[in-house]
C-alpha cells in the first residue's frame, strides 16, 4: 500500500494520523490558503515534510523552503520551524516524525 492509498482511505485526508508507532508517525495535514502551523520546535524528534498537493512553505531556522508535489524537506530536531500555505489554493503535506513521540512539541 502506498502513502497515497493510505491518505485516500483516511476519513479526513486533510488531517489524519495514517501510521503511528513508538518509532514513527506518518500524518497527512492539509492547509487552506493563509493557513498553517505556527512556529514550534521538537527537542527529540526529526520531521520530514513531503508535498502532496499544491505548494506549502516551510520556514526552518533561516531557511525558506517551498514544497511542491513530490518535494521533501527534513527539519532536524532542535530547529524552530513553521508551516504556511501562502498560495491561493489548498495544500497538503505528508509529515513523518521520528521517533513517534507526539508530545515533543514546544510552541513558540
Amino acid at each position: 500500500m502506498s502513502i497515497f492509498d493510505l491518505i485516500a482511505a483516511a476519513p479526513d485526508p486533510a488531517r489524519a494520523d495514517l501510521f503511528v508507532t513508538p518509532e514513527l508517525i506518518l500524518r497527512s495535514r492539509g492547509f487552506e490558503p493563509g493557513g498553517g502551523l505556527r512556529k514550534h520546535v521538537h527537542a527529540n524528534l526529526d520531521e520530514v515534510f513531503i508535498g502532496l498537493l499544491g505548494e506549502t512553505t516551510v520556514y526552518a531556522g533561516d531557511a525558506v523552503i517551498r514544497l511542491g508535489v513530490g518535494e521533501t524537506h527534513l527539519v532536524p530536531r532542535g530547529i524552530p520551524h513553521e508551516i504556511r500555505n501562502e498560495s491561493d489554493a489548498p495544500s497538503r503535506l505528508a509529515i513523518v516524525k521520528s521517533p513517534g513521540d507526539d508530545d515533543d512539541t514546544e510552541w513558540l
